[in-house]
Order: C-alpha cells, then sequence, then structure tokens
C-alpha cells in the first residue's frame, strides 16, 4: 500500500445529529435569556414611569397644599393686624387662634408629606 492512498474520512451521522440539537439548544436558551431581558427592561420602564407620574403628582400636590397654607397665614396675620380696630379679641382667643393655626399647618404638612413621600417598607 502506498501512503498516497487516503482513507476516506467517516462522517458519524450521529455525532452530526448531536451537534445539531446541542446548537440549536443552545440557540433556545440565547433566545429565552433575550426574551427575558427585554421582559425585565419593560417592567423596569414601566417602574420608572409610575414613579414619574408619582413624583409629578406629589409636586403638584404639596404645592397646591403649600398655596393653601400661605393663603391661611396671611388671613391669621390679617386677623392679628386688624384686631385693635376690628375685632377686639382678648389675649386667651388670640393665643388660643396662634396655638391652633400653628398646630394645623405643621399637622397638614406632616400629614401631605407622609403621604406624598412615603417610601415602601
Amino acid at each position: 500500500m502506498s501512503s498516497n492512498n487516503k482513507i476516506p474520512e467517516i462522517v458519524n451521522p450521529i455525532y452530526e445529529d448531536s451537534r445539531a440539537i446541542e446548537l440549536k439548544e443552545k440557540n433556545q436558551q440565547i433566545e429565552h435569556n433575550n426574551l427575558l431581558l427585554v421582559s425585565k427592561l419593560n417592567y423596569e420602564t414601566e417602574q420608572l414611569e409610575l414613579e414619574k407620574k408619582k413624583f409629578d403628582l406629589a409636586s403638584s400636590t404639596y404645592k397646591k397644599i403649600f398655596y393653601a397654607i400661605c393663603i391661611y397665614i396671611i388671613l391669621v396675620l390679617l386677623l392679628l393686624a386688624g384686631n385693635k380696630s376690628y375685632f377686639n379679641l382678648t389675649d386667651a382667643v388670640l393665643i388660643a387662634l396662634l396655638t391652633t393655626t400653628t398646630a394645623n399647618i405643621i399637622g397638614v404638612l406632616a400629614i401631605a408629606s407622609n403621604w406624598l413621600y412615603s417610601s415602601k417598607k
């Protein structure tokens, strides 16, 4: 026998089939991972949009509460300024008015802040 004679390479059809199945499974795994990543990204995008909407709502509501409290304070100051000439309220009534006004302002701001900016626990 001469050394130039090549032995034909025998292709194992079982090996070819198992390699194709292996590649197909890897491809399916990659596609599955891609779908998981896309769905996770969509979920995180929705969560960010919800947080933005919540922040916008909180900002606008807090501004309205702030303006209402400012008007309330101005009305109390007008009452105090006009006390001598128009209302003639006693000192006890004025102290009660200032105390309840202060408590209302602090309470409304505390409740609004707690409701608007509460963290999830």
